[in-house]
């Protein structure tokens, strides 16, 4: 066998997304039909959820290259790799944290109507119940 490594499933459907938003890039949504409009924001919007899912999933388990790196946690160093705010990546592995703890990775999954989860004021756990339900793979 070669010396190739084979490259995550995760990794890979990160360059697979990718790769087809820049194949549309210069496409003028003005010319799409009023049906395929409507079809492409509802699809977007369920696939811009279950992108957030996988980015929290990914933070909440990333201490590894926050360690690597010398940052403080996983959220200073994404913050810092992508110039966001460091407060909404903070925030974000608070909420990711809290859920993973009081309900298990399923509950980050549940976000299906939330494009962007919700961000508590305080780093308690949200008084929702776990969802029993989790997004479609």
């Amino acid at each position: 066998m070669s010396g190739s490594t084979v490259q995550h499933q995760i990794l890979a459907a990160v360059t697979d997304i990718g790769q087809a938003l820049k194949s549309v890039a210069d496409t003028n949504a003005t010319f799409m039909a009023t049906a395929d409009k409507a079809t492409a924001l509802v699809e977007l919007s369920q696939i811009e959820a279950r992108v957030s899912e996988l980015r929290l999933r990914i933070l909440v388990d990333a201490g590894d290259v926050a360690e690597a790196t010398g940052a403080r946690d996983a959220a200073a160093w994404l913050a810092h790799a992508t110039h966001a705010r460091f407060e909404d990546a903070h925030a974000d592995l608070r909420l990711t944290t809290s859920l993973d703890r009081a309900c298990g990775p399923s509950r980050l999954r549940s976000a299906r109507a939330q494009p962007t989860p919700p961000r508590p004021a305080s780093s308690s756990v949200p008084s929702t119940p776990c969802p029993t339900r989790s997004l479609p793979r």
